[in-house]
């Protein structure tokens, strides 16, 4: 099939159910909105038609079997015990529920405005119709970002959320369209006989976190992590131009900034791509281009084209975009003029063609696969599939999580040790076999080709040792690391956007701040707006102000000459300007670090937990996810059964072919679960058997919401941690790497952002976890689902300026691991040291987020007010060193009932003395009343819990930590 063709089949598949749907299949008699007559059916050929894609009769028979195949698993079994009584069992009302705690729920107006669904039909053709080539791309763009432009939903308002099923309502509209469409990409119809063809392919960027270390600076590290999204997503570019956008399961590329600018270059029209622009700035958070990382380090393909061919593309690919992005790079900032021959010349051109690192890649084919899925499951299938619309039996419904574990295996099967410039070898012996080089002073590895020197007012690349009077040579670089360096240039950055069709605003950007520009950012908003030379302001300018904190009378001289002429009125003298320094100042800034909680184990596994801990068995998660009652659970039952066979013979089937052990594999990474920490308790009370019971099949619906839901949160990182003044490296939805002051405008910026960002984590609204993020800004919002199930944990780690970057990022690893070590995990890890003879035990502030799947902020408030009585002098500093003086009655107090009524009482009489006159301290008291001997169990370095501490203690901690 030409690429054409299955871009206008996929766009038929997108629609072969409009958005409206629901509020057509929820009354009797059902009645169109856009046609002249007829169903919801005859409105998708009506809104289809308006695209120039008419449709005659009947759906194409790939398109109806792959609306069955890529269906949530509710849904699908819902269908089957109902396909006898479809026409009567209608839910009493509409409702959206959250995928993966379908106990939240988003009520919908059982009305819906035929006029403004009109409208919305109207702007969404004409749009597509203007975009040429790329009709269903600008198509799953637009959709749903359209449909909250006409219908938008308020988080405590109304809300008209396009629901795929009424009486499994976990899914919307558009989650379910992307899935149909995708599994078009691996299946066709030849008559009534179903082909499975195409791979399912992975690229990922191996020991991507050993090649981001590799920095000396912040801006490095942002290079690096920026550098490695853009690489891949140059990698699977051709394959969205050419299938479209669904092809990408992970990350799911709706709101990702990537795709929102190559689609805004690619379309011709105006109009079309100011439209594009409005509505990722909108919902997505679009700067002026891709500006933050947000690929993560794996992309999952479901792609139309044979193994072997993607597996070459997509290395090609990645050359190739290696190639632009250094020829760009060096070029703009002159590396490239700096040698005309010679080994170091040859050394540079050589690592412009040669990527740092092999892309780790795997396709498996789908066809075969497929077969081996078939042989497996013989005999215990209700007939074979067929293309010909009769019902698919409930067995297919595990083909697309078989799916993804083979390839998980496949990719485990390929070890990678990440090593920087291993397809170098040959040239660096060459450089190097003389004896006379420097090694790169960044990753320590390789031989430096080029100087970074700076001076008072800039920076540039030089021949090796060329510094003059007056510059300081930062570093000497190797071809990787002068890359990487390049890209702290805010142009250089622009100028590659540009040349890669990324760019869709003005394009002005200054680099990623210094550990001292974050640390001084209060400063700087009170003297920046005086310094009257700005090309001193940024790295240079911090610098000053540090060392004029840090008591360098030349550096205070310094700062005051550069301000004193537009600060004659507001700042007299230096010792005016040094006061403000020391008022405003810090030398501290925060490493924020996060990851989300039982990913794997959780939700890309498909175990899901209730509201009360226990893992949700396949037929309570349905019951729970049915807006409809089942008046036969027995025949509930009976399917549940079948996927539960059939996951036993899969894994049966792998365990005698020893090549192949992804299935087995996955079944017993969730047996291992229930023995050890699992992500939720398995109830063997309730019947059933074998732990697969507790597993929902993850279908394409699920993985695309999922997927989504992740970028979703991914945006909503940005938007919150820009907000308060955080600057993120990297966002995955799950995880995330940012830099901010300690402190802005006297609020404790890392606290307020992981407060911020764990609530949007579960969906925080009205004062309460609704299970829904909302994406958009006060004229209108869009929901999603939030992760609310498991939640994320955090560490915030202040750091000295001057303190090696990579030890800082080093030691935040590590205390994030340590949450597999409490329970439940949802933890914020709070620690500082220096790196310095680190201890976890005592010396770690634990502060849980959640207790027994209710989110909880009460230690997070406990900081904040214990932090303001202290800045704000109701409270003496001294209470933090007192009340440490009372920690051997705080171990006594563990466990001892008597114990605890007196420590308690000695921790009131510590805040009492250390009250100053007559200051209001009573919510701190408060604090102490709640928090004291209160068990808190801390991490320690045997990877036991240890319950050794009290939750006051760590705040506390946190307390001294952040001031």
């Amino acid at each position: 099939m030409q690429s054409g063709d299955l871009l206008e089949l996929k766009l038929i598949a997108y629609f072969h159910d409009p958005p409206w749907k629901a509020w057509i299949v929820s009354k009797s008699p059902s009645r169109a909105i856009l046609a002249d007559k007829g169903g919801h059916e005859d409105d998708a050929k009506e809104l289809l038609s308006m695209m120039g894609v008419p449709v005659q009769g009947n759906f194409p028979p790939a398109v109806a079997l792959a609306d069955h195949l890529a269906s949530s698993l509710d849904r699908w079994v819902i269908s089957l015990l109902l396909k006898d009584v479809e026409a009567g069992a209608r839910a009493e009302e509409i409702v959206k529920k959250n995928l993966f705690a379908p106990w939240y729920k988003i009520k919908v107006p059982p009305n819906i405005d035929a006029n403004k669904v009109k409208e919305y039909a109207r702007e969404l053709s004409g749009l597509v119709m203007n975009a040429g080539g790329l009709k269903y791309h600008v198509a799953y763009y637009l959709a749903p970002l359209l449909w909250y432009e006409h219908f938008p939903c308020a988080p405590n308002g109304p809300c008209w959320v396009p629901v795929a099923d009424t009486r499994v309502p976990t899914h919307t509209i558009f989650d379910h369209a992307t899935a149909t469409a995708a599994m078009l990409n691996i299946l066709r119809c030849d008559g009534t006989k179903p082909q499975f063809y195409g791979s399912v392919a992975v690229i990922d960027f191996p020991s991507v976190q050993e090649f981001i270390s590799f920095s000396r600076k912040t801006s490095d590290l942002w290079a690096s992590s920026w550098l490695t999204s853009l690489l891949l997503w140059r990698s699977i570019e051709p394959f969205v131009e050419r299938y479209g956008p669904d092809v990408v399961l992970r990350p799911e590329l709706s709101l990702n900034h990537f795709f929102i600018a190559w689609l805004a270059n690619k379309v011709q029209d105006k109009r079309l791509r100011d439209r594009i622009v409005e509505l990722g700035r909108k919902y997505a958070g679009l700067q002026d281009g891709p500006l933050t990382s947000m690929m993560g380090d794996k992309v999952v393909l479901l792609l139309p084209e044979q193994r072997d061919d993607v597996e070459r593309q997509l290395r090609d690919n990645f050359k190739k975009a290696w190639e632009q992005v250094a020829s760009e790079a060096f070029k703009r900032t002159g590396i490239d003029g700096l040698l005309r021959d010679g080994p170091l010349k040859s050394y540079i051109d050589k690592a412009k063609e040669t990527p740092p690192v092999r892309p780790r890649v795997v396709a498996l084919d789908v066809g075969e696969a497929f077969k081996k899925y078939s042989d497996a499951i013989r005999g215990l299938a209700e007939g074979s599939l067929s293309c010909s619309g009769q019902y698919v039996s409930v067995e297919y419904s595990l083909f697309f999580e078989y799916l993804l574990h083979r390839i998980n295996s496949e990719e485990l099967k390929i070890k990678v040790k990440y090593m920087y410039g291993v397809d170098l070898a040959d040239t660096v012996r060459s450089l190097t076999s003389s004896g006379d080089y420097h090694l790169c002073t960044m990753c320590g590895m390789l031989p430096a080709a080029v100087s970074y020197v700076s001076w008072r007012t800039g920076a540039e690349f030089r021949r090796l040792r060329d510094v003059k009077e007056g510059e300081e040579e930062e570093d000497r670089l190797c071809p990787y690391c002068a890359l990487k360096r390049s890209l702290n240039d805010g142009r250089v950055v622009i100028e590659v956007l540009k040349d890669m069709d990324l760019l869709v605003g003005s394009g002005v950007r200054r680099g990623f701040p210094s550990t001292s520009e974050i640390a001084m950012l209060n400063v700087d908003e009170v003297l920046g707006p005086y310094v009257g030379n700005e090309n001193v302001r940024g790295p240079y300018l911090a610098e000053l102000y540090e060392k004029c904190y840090g008591g360098s009378r030349e550096a205070c001289e310094t700062v005051y000459s550069l301000i004193k002429d537009r600060a004659a009125n507001h700042i007299k003298n230096e010792e005016e300007l040094r006061k403000i320094i020391r008022k405003y100042g810090d030398a501290y800034f925060a490493v924020l670090k996060a990851d989300g909680d039982f990913m794997g184990k959780g939700y890309w596994s498909g175990l899901l937990r209730k509201g009360d801990g226990k893992c949700f068995s396949i037929e309570d998660y349905i019951k729970t996810a049915m807006a409809i009652r089942l008046e036969d659970e027995k025949k509930l039952s009976e399917e549940v059964k079948r996927i539960v066979e059939v996951r036993e013979r899969l894994a049966h089937e792998d365990n005698e072919a020893s090549e192949d052990k992804g299935y087995e594999r996955s079944l017993d990474h969730v047996k291992k679960a229930a023995s050890e920490e699992p992500p939720c308790t398995f109830d063997v009370s309730s019947g059933g058997g074998t732990e697969t019971r507790y597993m929902i099949p993850i279908t394409p619906a699920y993985a695309y919401a999922l997927s989504r839901a992740l970028t979703a949160q991914a945006v909503l990182d940005i938007r919150i941690l820009t907000d308060r003044r955080a600057s993120p490296v990297y966002v995955g939805g799950d995880d995330l790497l940012a830099f901010s002051p300690t402190k802005y405008r006297g609020e404790l910026v890392p606290l307020d952002a992981v407060e911020e960002t764990r609530k949007a984590y579960w969906g925080f609204s009205g004062g309460a976890v609704s299970g829904f993020k909302y994406l958009g800004d006060g004229k209108g919002y869009m929901p999603v689902d939030a992760l609310a199930n498991y939640g994320r944990s955090y560490v915030i780690l202040p750091a000295h300026y001057k303190d090696p970057l990579p030890l800082s990022l080093s030691t935040a690893s590590e205390l994030l691991e340590e949450k597999d070590h409490v329970k439940e995990k949802d933890v914020l890890f709070i620690y500082s040291g220096r790196g310095i003879a680190r201890s976890l035990e005592w010396l770690v502030s634990t502060l849980k987020l959640s207790e027994a799947g209710r989110l909880n902020t009460q230690l997070l408030e406990a900081v904040r007010d214990l932090y303001d009585a202290i800045s704000s002098k109701r409270l003496s500093v001294s209470f933090i060193h007192d009340y440490f003086g009372i920690k051997d009655y705080m171990e006594m107090a563990m466990g001892n009932g008597s114990a605890k009524d007196v420590y308690t009482m000695l921790a009131l009489e510590v805040v009492e003395r250390n009250k100053v006159g007559n200051s209001d301290v009573s919510k701190v008291k408060k604090h102490v009343s709640d928090l004291a001997s209160v068990s808190s169990c801390l991490p320690s370095r045997d990877g036991s819990s240890v319950c050794s501490g009290d939750r006051l203690y760590s705040v506390v901690l946190a307390v001294d930590y952040m001031r």
